[in-house]
């Protein structure tokens, strides 16, 4: 199975695109964007654009969820450090 980190510019407010590792792969018909950073992101669809313009609401929902909830897991870089603010 192949993989793509993707990197991208997003002005949306809250956790951003391009702060993130982002894998893409094609699973059967889908594309599939994950990462590393934030096991929590997974956001797939037949059309590669349209899932991939699902990654930034997807990341805000998770970060509001977060923050609802009093959490402060901030993704981590392998190396252990946050992988964004």
């Amino acid at each position: 199975m192949h993989a793509t980190v993707v990197r991208r510019r997003s002005s949306a407010i809250g956790w951003h695109v391009e702060d993130i590792r982002l894998v893409h792969r094609v699973v059967g018909t889908k594309h599939v964007f994950i990462s590393p950073d934030l096991p929590e992101l997974h956001v797939s669809h037949a059309d590669r654009d349209v899932a991939f313009e699902g990654v930034q609401p997807a990341l805000d929902v998770i970060a509001e969820v977060k923050a609802r909830l009093g959490h402060d897991d901030t993704p981590r870089s392998s190396s252990g450090q946050r992988a964004f603010g």
